[in-house]
């Protein structure tokens, strides 16, 4: 079984590279796709959405050919407008900070667009467009050179005294054997990226499954040039997109070439997640805790209701926001939905701060069924998390954690609690406040209220009979005071002016203003 590895691994390597084009063409469904209409074509910027209308709802509605006409050349216009500078932003030399800045609103889903977009925004092609040509030929052949080299095969040449039970350091079998268990605990992870498309499943001959090859190898080489972390359970969902967008580019400076250019690529974004995958750095800062926890704090800041209310069902960010954070949001979305995420968290400045911002926006997108959902309702939602079409889907989820990232989201009003709820109904508020102070049984929300020569004090005095009660269906005029979750004191009273006269103010802002 372990022979069998080996030798898989460098056939099929030559393989793929001489029938790329067949296996480009082998499904073309995977990413639903609509020629005919070119916003199936492009992703929409954030805020620059189309409503698009069933067609028989159109049909109901009788709009006039004419009119959908319209609609569609204008949908052209646009389309052909965001495409054109795309391509201008990487015709002569690239514009590096255009590229993001666009890439960040969705790549269009244009052949090879995204291809070349990824392999600039992750640092595997150079921002001199003419050194392209001389750059990708030196690294596919280094990456040939590391395929044949790193490979064990001990029957093409042994030593005398090397045979298969030698044990030594230098021994070529030995290494073929600890290459074979490395070779093995790939392959069971390899053959589970991904399975619902048909682009790695497909069998273009018995038997052979050239592109789950392609990532074995991939992850082998890295590896073995990376003892210090070796391959790590997850890897595969990291690298699995990168090549299948590699994979569908017909461009002919890479087609052909997806191997040996993911390789590259997911080299170069491991090296900024890396930690996330390294046990010896699990409770670091910079270790997958360390990101947990400034989730956690993230999601404390923006929506201190629903952090408490986690707090109070025990419900620990580990439990849900592990996969989520190393393998960058891979498992929870459909590919296209990946695909159009990886968009904006490869472009955006702050690269995986925004990752933060993503998950805390998936979050606050379902606050009201986490609110009102026990432990177990609240883990089942976030560990199978489904996106919404009444909350705009993806493009809704970005959006908010652009306002997140921004500081401009300002969470809803907390609900009141339920021992506010009966106090709120309660005589007590309909006397004076100095009630509530001079009372024999001290209030428990004394402490929230200010200083008794704050209060202005009415001159009648009534008895509790005589005070109107405030009834519960009053509770929305006490509670119009509450603002972010802390109440407004009284301003202070001035006797020479009048209330008529007094400039409105507010002593106490949100507190995500200074954010």
């Amino acid at each position: 079984m372990f022979s069998r590895h080996s030798t898989t691994i460098l056939h099929s390597h030559n393989r793929l590279r001489d029938s790329t084009e067949a296996h480009r063409m082998a499904d073309t469904t995977d990413v639903p796709s609509n020629t005919s209409d070119p916003l199936s074509q492009g992703s929409k910027p954030l805020g620059e959405e189309f409503i698009e209308i069933d067609d028989k709802v159109l049909d109901s509605l009788n709009i006039s050919p004419r009119l959908l006409e319209e609609k569609e050349k204008r949908q052209a216009i646009w389309f052909r407008e965001r495409l054109g500078l795309f391509q201008s932003a990487i015709e002569e030399r690239v514009d590096f900070k255009k590229v993001k800045q666009l890439a960040f609103d969705g790549i269009p889903d244009h052949p090879g667009l995204r291809s070349v977009y990824w392999k600039i925004l992750l640092g595997y092609l150079p921002t001199d467009k003419s050194a392209w040509s001389s750059f990708l030929v030196r690294n596919r052949k280094l990456y040939d050179d590391w395929v044949v080299e790193l490979v064990v095969d001990p029957h093409e040449k042994q030593k005398k005294d090397d045979h298969p039970l030698n044990t030594s350091s230098d021994s070529s079998w030995n290494a073929f054997f600890k290459d074979n268990e490395l070779l093995d605990e790939v392959d069971k992870d390899v053959k589970r990226t991904l399975p619902h498309l048909h682009f790695f499943n497909h069998d273009k001959n018995a038997g052979s499954t050239e592109h789950y090859e392609a990532l074995k190898r991939i992850l082998f080489i890295y590896a073995k040039l990376n003892p210090g972390i070796r391959y790590v359970q997850g890897m595969n969902e990291i690298l699995g997109p990168i090549y299948y967008v590699y994979a569908m580019d017909a461009t002919p400076m890479f087609q052909g070439h997806a191997e040996a250019d993911a390789f590259f690529s997911f080299t170069s974004l491991m090296g900024e997640i890396r930690d996330n995958f390294c046990k010896s750095l699990d409770k670091s800062e910079t270790g997958i805790a360390g990101n947990i926890m400034r989730l956690n704090n993230l999601l404390k800041d923006i929506d201190h209701e629903l952090w408490e209310d986690f707090e109070e069902k025990k419900l620990n960010p580990q439990f849900y926001s592990f996969r989520w954070l190393t393998l960058l949001l891979s498992q929870e979305f459909d590919l296209p939905d990946v695909l159009r995420l990886w968009d904006s968290l490869f472009s955006d400045p702050r690269r995986f701060d925004f990752l933060l911002d993503v998950c805390s926006a998936m979050i606050v997108q379902v606050r009201e069924q986490l609110l009102s959902g026990t432990f177990a309702d609240n883990l089942k939602l976030l560990q199978n998390y489904h996106v919404a079409d009444d909350n705009a889907g993806m493009q809704g989820i970005l959006q908010r954690a652009k306002e997140i990232r921004d500081g401009l989201y300002v969470a809803p009003l907390p609900r009141p609690k339920a021992d506010l709820r009966r106090f709120i109904g309660s005589p007590a508020l309909s006397r004076p406040a100095e009630r509530l102070y001079n009372s024999p049984t001290p209030s428990p929300y004394k402490d929230l209220l200010p200083p008794m020569a704050l209060i202005k004090t009415p001159n009648v005095t009534r008895s509790v009979e005589s005070s109107p009660v405030v009834t519960p269906h009053k509770e929305e005029e006490r509670v119009n005071t509450i603002t972010g979750g802390f109440l407004k004191p009284p301003r202070p009273f001035d006797a020479s002016s009048s209330d008529e006269d007094e400039e409105p103010h507010s002593t106490i802002s949100h507190p995500l203003a200074f954010r």
